[in-house]
């Protein structure tokens, strides 16, 4: 309810319009991450990178992460796409696959060794199907030498993550933030960060701008700034709170309290 406040002060102060190499692009961009850090309890040693979209968060994962080979978990058409992004990356894939709406069973999982990364879906924005908070930790002990990098588009910001469980996480503000389309948001761990490859947006060059609060290219410096804000006002209610508040909303959602609304 606070974006529209953020957005009429945005346009006010011109924030669209400022340079994204100026001081004060810089430092929106140190608050936006800031504040993320501290909303979703991001460790340290995790690079925060911001994109365009969750999608390009997907082929930047292939991109950079998989030299030859991705493992996919599929259960639906957001993890379909992942699949894709990979295949048309010209990448050989793997994948395990079961009924759109099933939360898979990472335990029957059957890769070859030869998958460098895996890319899992936590909520399959097409069905709504959830992995749970452990999940993960079956795929690491399985795999340890693959990296693990994880869709949160639709669980962001609330989803209970266990970031050590992860190498790169991928997520954009349009669904859990309230905020418009057009900005994406990469969490990197510094193994990842060893595999960098690609053009322009390859992990090194993120971090390479990103250390001095800017980004490569030209960013969506307003979308920053109305993350930062939301953040922010999420920060004062607390994640705790946060995460009461769409559970309950979830469960009446199951009951069919929303069917008039939808």
């Amino acid at each position: 309810p606070t974006v529209a406040k953020h957005l009429a002060d945005g346009i006010k102060n011109n924030i669209f319009s400022i340079s994204h190499r100026g001081a004060q692009a810089m430092a929106i961009y140190e608050t936006a991450v800031s504040e993320i850090r501290k909303l979703m309890d991001i460790p340290r040693n995790y690079e925060v990178f911001f994109i365009s979209s969750g999608t390009e968060g997907m082929e930047r994962v292939i991109e950079n992460c998989a030299e030859k080979t991705s493992g996919h978990i599929v259960n639906g058409a957001f993890s379909k796409r992942w699949l894709t992004i990979a295949d048309q990356l010209g990448k050989t894939t793997e994948n395990y696959t079961v009924p759109d709406g099933q939360a898979p069973d990472l335990s029957k999982v059957k890769f070859s060794k030869k998958v460098e990364v895996i890319c899992v879906t936590h909520n399959e924005t097409s069905t709504g199907a959830m992995l749970s908070r452990d999940a993960l930790s079956v795929l690491r002990r399985a795999y340890p030498n693959a990296l693990i990098a994880l869709d949160i588009v639709s669980s962001a910001p609330t989803a209970e993550i266990d970031f050590s469980l992860t190498d790169c996480v991928i997520f954009s503000v349009q669904k859990g933030f309230g905020l418009p389309a057009g900005l994406g948001v990469m969490v990197v761990s510094q193994r990842a960060m060893a595999h960098s490859a690609g053009s322009y947006h390859s992990f090194a060059e993120l971090k390479k701008y990103g250390d001095k609060n800017q980004t490569p290219d030209t960013p969506n410096v307003l979308g920053i700034y109305l993350l930062s804000k939301v953040a922010a006002d999420l920060n004062k209610i607390g994640i705790k709170k946060l995460r009461v508040r769409q559970l309950g909303a979830a469960a009446k959602f199951a009951a069919g309290a929303f069917d008039a609304a939808l």
